[in-house]
């Protein structure tokens, strides 16, 4: 114990200090200092100087040399936890602040730092149970208000955290940590200006913050203005290094822009600092996807859910995993279990929609996005997929809702590209031609410098060397001394086209065979060829090394392959599927490739009038087709398409067969039956009915396929070739 001398002595610092008279706290410590230089005491008060001189270890090995002499003081707990927080050493500040509790119960700032700690570990139930209390004895204290929201907040109950931040301002205008947090939250629901305003003021009240930086650069990252969110990161780096969060946000942000590199090496050094941070291993996934490494980002998605199931960014990310490689029915599963606990996240509810959609579900898809519009009027994403989804039917008020949108200065161009895209489908709906051109136009030239800003770029010349790749391995005397005993399986099946041309029309008359599964499109056959290369780098490298691989390793290839497409066939539980479907469309330039594994596979190419087939693309605002966006690209991509199909029908025309969309949107019965009997199975009235079908279908045409067969899209461009003149230049290839 501290004789009441020496006692008194550190009250009188303590008071010093909480009343920012810090020269007169250091003036006073020194003179004590020089007569009592080793005194407990003494390191007592060094402790709390570099504490408030933000010397956090000096502080935190001050205080832990004379931690004995202290075992019963809740101040000194207090002090300790504040310590340990401070360098991020989260378990240890609890500790401390507990222990403070317990010895004093009636210690408000204990309890205060206590539920900022249960913040910092986005403990955000245990946080409201311990703020609640103190806000019983203080209801208008705004630092308490401040921590309730940050904890409502936490546990996804935006709208009421809004409301606590707005509340806490009222009382406390110049509350920094309320300022900052709601900037952050602002931006979410679409209020842009208030977003910045707040964050903007959080960071001049309080520049030497780390976190008012960090919450600046956030909402800057929502807002699309990208160079500065970066210079806001960098500000919040030169005050804190040590912050998983900031790493991880700094990671994301090299992500958009394109560099996988600098990306990876800053969500790894989120996770030196904290092993078990998910952002960082979600960030990790999404990098992993990005460069087409799929199962390694599904496989570490999966071993994070088993340790944190209810985590809902990990459902979250690992919704979006697996709607990006084809698998709609588990993404469908995994974003229910986010949105069943996560009402109030607008992105959540806006990528719910999007799967629920692909599943068919479009009434659940319109719900989700109305949520998302209760929350935010003016969500461009729930804005644009209502509109995509109704075309006509897509109300006038909202339609309105978006041209003011557009007419806001501060829309960055990738919000503006969506909007044009959603009105693009409105005037199609309502049969407004030439608006509808001039909307498609806007929406693919914005998109186009949104995405270009983060690497977006399309090579013409590298795809063509790589298409005279293709033709060059894969030719006559390839397939005349190819060994077609490598795997006699005819279980595979494949679609090929290009997008837009009625692959998922067909896939769905075929899956209504009580034989037959459909999968959608999955991106196997690329997979597998990326693995011939030397650490999985990509399809051109793997077919330089094709001619020298050895029939074992193909076999072994093919072995594997079939091993996923058995998978799929279990989780059906239909004993008397005997053909798996898939309908990747760009696996026209793989044909040589599937063959070479599996002789026997059954391939379906579907074509359709091209000019129509540049419409349908240029309507729609692909995610990963950078060829769409530009009319050039887009014609060029159509006719180095249209040559590779020469070439197949040149080398191996016996290999594959051709259906036109125009014959099955006419005479859907005679060509469902070619088909059929193609894959050689007895023909079944139900592939007449395929709308019928309950399977989850993951397509931009979604609607199209869920009811009878239309004519209308035959021949649209016609509607459109007065006002996108390019369409008339396309021609048709002799084979049709």
């Amino acid at each position: 114990m501290l004789n009441p001398s020496s006692l008194a002595f550190i009250h009188q610092i303590e008071s010093l200090l909480a009343a920012n008279k810090n020269e007169d706290a250091q003036t006073t410590f020194k003179q004590h200092q020089s007569k009592h230089p080793n005194g407990v005491e003494t390191r007592y008060i060094q402790g709390l100087i570099a504490l408030t001189n933000e010397e956090t270890e000096g502080a935190l090995s001050a205080f832990n040399g004379i931690k004995s002499n202290f075992k019963n003081d809740a101040k000194f707990h207090n002090n300790l936890g504040h310590a340990h927080l401070k360098l991020n050493q989260v378990q240890a500040a609890k500790q401390a602040f507990e222990q403070a509790c317990k010895i004093d119960p009636q210690n408000t700032q204990a309890q205060y730092n206590l539920a900022c700690t249960h913040i910092h570990t986005e403990q955000g139930h245990e946080a409201l149970l311990a703020i609640e209390k103190l806000l019983k004895t203080d209801p208008k204290n705004s630092s308490y208000l401040c921590i309730k929201a940050d904890a409502l907040r936490i546990t996804r109950a935006y709208k009421q955290a809004i409301r606590l931040y707005q509340a806490c301002l009222e009382t406390e205008p110049d509350h920094v940590s309320a300022n900052s947090n709601l900037g952050a939250l602002l931006v979410s629901f679409g209020q842009n200006e208030a977003a910045y305003k707040h964050a903007k003021t959080a960071v001049k009240l309080a520049p030497q913050k780390m976190l008012t930086h960090l919450n600046f650069g956030r909402c800057l990252t929502r807002l699309e203005r990208f160079d500065e969110a970066m210079e806001a990161f960098a500000d919040a780096y030169d005050l804190e290094q040590n912050s998983p969060h900031l790493c991880a946000d700094i990671a994301d942000m090299w992500l958009l822009s394109g560099d996988s590199q600098e990306a990876s090496e800053w969500y790894h050094k989120a996770l030196r600092i904290q092993p078990d941070f998910i952002p960082a291993s979600v960030g990790l996934a999404r990098l992993m996807l990005l460069v087409g490494q799929t199962d390694k980002a599904l496989e570490l998605l999966e071993n994070l859910l088993q340790q944190h199931p209810d985590n809902n960014a990990l459902n979250l990310a690992y919704a979006d995993a697996l709607w990006d490689d084809g698998d709609v029915p588990a993404a469908l599963k995994a974003i229910n279990n986010v949105t069943l606990d996560d009402q109030q996240n607008p992105n959540a509810l806006t990528k719910a929609a999007q799967i629920h959609a692909s599943s068919g579900d479009i009434a659940g898809a319109m719900n989700h996005y109305q949520q998302a519009l209760d929350l935010n009027p003016n969500n461009v994403a729930a804005l644009n997929g209502m509109a995509v989804k109704q075309r006509g039917q897509f109300k006038h008020e909202l339609a309105e809702r978006m041209n003011h949108l557009l007419n806001q200065k501060t829309l960055k161009e990738g919000p503006q590209s969506l909007l044009h895209n959603g009105l693009a489908y409105y005037f199609h709906g309502n049969k407004a031609w030439e608006q509808a051109a001039y909307h498609m136009s806007e929406a693919n030239r914005l998109q186009w410098q949104a995405l270009s800003q983060r690497n977006w770029d399309y090579d013409r010349a590298k795809h063509k060397k790589y298409f005279e790749q293709i033709k060059t391995t894969f030719n006559q005397d390839y397939f005349q001394n190819l060994n077609t005993n490598n795997n006699d399986s005819e279980m595979p099946v494949f679609i090929v086209a290009m997008p837009r041309s009625g692959t998922t029309l067909t896939e769905q008359i075929l899956a209504r065979h009580p034989n037959v599964l459909g999968i959608g499109e999955r991106n196997f056959a690329n997979q597998f060829l990326t693995q011939l290369s030397t650490g999985n780098k990509d399809s051109q490298s793997a077919l330089s090394q094709l001619p020298n691989a050895a029939a074992s390793a193909l076999k072994k290839l093919a072995s594997l392959y079939l091993l996923k497409l058995n998978t799929l066939k279990s989780e059906e539980n239909k004993s008397q599927i005997t053909h798996v479907v898939d309908k990747m469309p760009d696996n026209y330039s793989n044909i040589g490739w599937i063959l070479t594994l599996f002789p026997k596979a059954k391939i379906i190419h579907c074509r359709r009038d091209p000019r129509d087939v540049a419409l349908s693309c240029w309507m729609t605002q692909f995610g990963k087709i950078q060829w769409a966006s530009r009319m050039d690209d887009l014609i060029d991509r159509i006719h180095q398409y249209q040559e590779m199909m020469s070439h197949w029908r040149k080398v191996i025309p016996d290999r594959f067969i051709e259906i036109n969309y125009e014959d099955l949107v006419t005479d859907q019965e005679h060509v469902s039956k070619h088909m059929i009997n193609y894959l050689g199975l007895n023909w079944d009235e139900a592939c007449l009915k395929f709308y019928e079908s309950d399977r989850i279908v993951r397509t931009a045409s979604i609607t199209q396929v869920r009811e009878p067969i239309y004519t209308k899209s035959v021949n649209k461009w016609q509607k459109y070739a007065p006002y996108i003149p390019e369409l008339n230049d396309i021609k048709l290839p002799h084979s049709q």
